[in-house]
This record gives structure tokens, C-alpha cells and sequence, in this order.
């Protein structure tokens, strides 16, 4: 081994020790995988209730992001349900976008919340939170520890939460709380596997292991750990360093799959006040205001679709509030009933409606489906225009659809 092109993590002890572990049935280690989680999350949850099995499949995770990388994200699809809380309202609403079906099915619910230790437990019972849940996931980079510590109105049965890998399993460390606190990406963060091992037990709780990764402890409820873990159930034995490596699984998700209906499989879904629609299929990503709501999402090619549920009765038509920055000839056909051919005087991004008439022919119900196409003549960049380094190919942007 040449020591000078290697990552040496922490040291070759820890290296020599979770190899041996592999050979356990008891650790964890050797079960972990990636379905949707960041690491091998997802494979060491579905062993751990395994062994101690489920009660009401209830999940709360906070630090969840967008969710596409998430602990829980693959739980959705064994039919849990639960809460997700995360401080950035652009992230929040990415989410929101991402996992549309399974927040109108009723599975999962999303709050955008800056959590502390003060905030937590009212944050929980606002939404109707208390009592028993199967799993805890705790990230958020920082205060952790402290806000582990001070929850008290749900009680869960796993608990998994971020460790600080830096300091070996012998070291005590917590990072001091501030309410205020964002991670910058150096090693003032969250706390030691020893102190995490300590306030577990204070709580109630046994550690039980932790990721390949050193990212992520395992905690089990003592009274329902038994003998079904490796022992002792210390940090001195169960810890691993942090190392950096890769899991990847299938190719790069971009939206929840679970209970997507059929033809609602794009990128982007949205839902103002009275109308659910996914765009796809020649859509850039939107862009966000900055309270994270969509401004406008441009369409990347000629050809779009969009596909649009319907939500009221009595529909006569859908209004399209629309931006370019070019003169342009806009198609929009409704297949197989009709096509509504426009030509945009309008240039420079300033916001026109154009309502397409639904024809009389066409029979639906509310929730029905429907699906548009979008063409446009002429594609063009922001920096053509105006001159901003800008080099997005764009055709018409979408600012809003509303039903009447």
C-alpha cells in the first residue's frame, strides 16, 4: 500500500474492527444498503425492524432537504407515513413538488420550520403529533444533540441521528447550543458518538450501531433492543469513522414514484390555489421567488407537455399566464379534441394570459387527467436577449395555469 496516495480514516484500527464485525449476524454493518437514502440508511432500518418489528409505521425526519435523499423517502413505498420538517422554504417547496402524489393521498405532510429546542414540541403538536411513533430521524447539522434531548411529546421507537465522527469513541463532545446555528461545513457540529451513547441512555435508549459511512447512529428503545443487537452497546464498540464513500442505486431519482397516477410522471408538479399540474417532458427546473414559491419554469425545447387534473365542475376553460422574451407562434393542442394557435406579439418577459376554451366535446370528472402539448416556432437564451451570460435554451415560460 502506498500510504501517500490513500485516504487513511482516522486510522487503520477502525478499518481492521468493522471488517471483523461483517462476520457478526448481530451488527448492522453488513445489512445496509441504498435504496433512497444518502448512504446505507436504508438497508440498516429495514433490519432493525426486522427485529423489533412495527407498530403504526409512523415516521417524523428533520434536515430531510428536498427528501429525495432522505431516510424515509423509501419507507413511503412500504406504506409508511409521517412528517418532514426542514428550515429552507426553497428546499420545502421542492419537496412539496417532488412527493405531490403521496402529500394528496394523505402518507406524508411537509412543514418548513427553523428548529430548536424550544420550537420542537409545539412544532409537533401543532400537527396533531404525540405519543408513540415507530422512527425518529434527527439532522440538522448542529444542535442535534440538544434538541434530542429536549423532545418530549412523541416518543419513538428507533431513533437515528447524525454523530460527529471526528472524535473517536472515547472522546465526550457536544457542541454548545445556539439557537441560531447553520453548518459551515467544518467540524463544529453536532456531537460525539460517546455523548450521543450517554444521552441515549439517559432517555432510554440503547445504541445499537452505525452506518459504514460514519455519518448516522442507530438507537433502539431498551426495553425492545433485548439481546438482539451486538454487545456492549457502546461507542467503544460500535462506532465507525467517517469515510467517503459512495453508494449509488439505480439512476439519479427525481420524484417521488410512489402513487404517481398514470401520466403524472414528470419532473415538476405544482398546486395553486385550484389546480394541480405536472410539467414534463422539455421543462427546465423552475425558478423560485424568495419565499419559495415558483415564479416561472421555461420550456428547453419546441415540444412540452403538461398535464393538468382537473378540480372543479362546470370547467369552460384553462388560463395560461405566460412569459417570453422573444416574438414567438405558440401551439397548444389538446389531443385528439382541439389546437389553439397563437402568435405572441408580446416580448421582453412581459407576463400575457392566454385562455384555451375547452372544447364542448370533451367528458371529465374532477380529478380527471388531461394532457396538453406546448410547440413554439423559435427557441432562444437569455443571453441572446439580453446579453447576461444567461445560456439557458428557452422557449415559453409558464408563470401560472388556472381553471374557469
Amino acid at each position: 500500500m502506498n500510504l501517500f496516495n490513500e485516504n487513511i480514516t482516522s486510522g487503520f484500527y477502525w478499518d481492521m474492527l468493522t471488517k471483523a464485525r461483517f462476520s457478526d449476524p448481530l451488527y448492522l454493518e453488513r445489512y445496509g444498503y441504498k435504496v433512497y437514502s444518502q448512504n446505507d440508511e436504508d438497508g440498516i432500518i429495514a433490519e432493525i425492524f426486522k427485529r423489533i418489528g412495527t407498530t403504526n409505521k409512523r415516521f417524523i425526519e428533520f434536515g430531510v432537504q428536498d427528501g429525495i435523499e432522505s431516510n424515509t423517502h423509501y419507507l413511503l413505498f412500504k406504506e409508511w407515513s409521517g412528517l418532514w420538517i426542514d428550515g429552507d422554504p426553497g428546499v420545502v417547496r421542492s419537496a412539496e413538488n417532488k412527493f405531490r402524489p403521496v402529500i394528496d393521498n394523505g402518507q406524508l405532510s411537509i412543514i418548513n420550520a427553523f428548529i430548536n429546542r424550544d420550537n420542537i414540541n409545539s412544532l409537533f403538536e401543532i400537527n396533531g403529533l404525540s405519543g408513540e411513533v415507530d422512527l425518529l430521524s434527527i439532522d440538522i447539522d448542529g444542535n442535534d444533540y440538544h434538541v434530542w434531548e429536549a423532545i418530549s411529546v412523541i416518543s419513538p421507537r428507533v431513533v437515528i441521528i447524525e454523530y460527529n465522527a471526528k472524535f473517536p469513541p472515547d472522546c465526550e463532545w457536544v457542541m454548545a447550543y445556539n439557537e441560531y446555528h447553520t453548518w459551515d461545513n467544518s467540524d463544529k457540529h453536532s456531537a460525539s458518538l460517546k455523548s450521543l451513547e450517554l444521552l441515549g441512555r439517559e432517555l432510554g435508549y440503547q445504541l445499537t450501531g452505525t452506518n459504514i459511512n460514519g455519518t448516522n447512529a442507530f438507537f433502539v428503545r431498551c426495553s425492545l433492543a433485548s439481546d438482539l443487537f451486538a454487545t456492549p452497546s457502546t461507542a467503544d464498540n460500535l462506532y465507525n469513522p467517517y469515510r467517503s464513500i459512495r453508494f449509488v442505486s439505480g439512476h439519479p431519482a427525481k420524484v417521488c414514484l410512489k402513487s404517481n397516477a398514470e401520466g403524472m410522471k414528470g419532473l415538476f408538479a405544482y398546486q395553486p390555489e385550484d389546480v394541480v399540474y405536472i410539467a414534463q417532458l422539455g421543462f427546465h427546473p423552475p425558478d423560485y421567488n424568495e419565499d419559495g414559491t415558483t415564479s416561472v419554469q421555461w420550456m428547453s425545447s419546441k415540444n412540452a407537455k403538461i398535464f393538468i387534473r382537473l378540480s372543479k365542475q362546470d370547467l369552460r376553460g384553462i388560463r395560461f399566464r405566460l412569459i417570453t422574451g422573444i416574438k414567438t407562434d405558440l401551439l397548444i393542442d389538446l389531443a385528439p379534441f382541439s389546437e389553439k394557435k397563437v402568435h405572441i406579439e408580446q416580448s421582453m418577459f412581459k407576463p400575457f394570459d392566454i385562455v384555451y376554451e375547452l372544447p364542448t366535446s370533451l367528458v371529465y370528472n374532477v380529478n380527471d387527467v388531461i394532457e396538453m402539448s406546448l410547440l413554439v416556432d423559435k427557441l432562444w437564451s437569455p443571453d441572446q436577449v439580453l446579453g447576461n451570460k444567461d445560456m439557458r435554451t428557452l422557449g415559453v415560460g409558464i408563470q401560472e395555469i388556472t381553471l374557469e
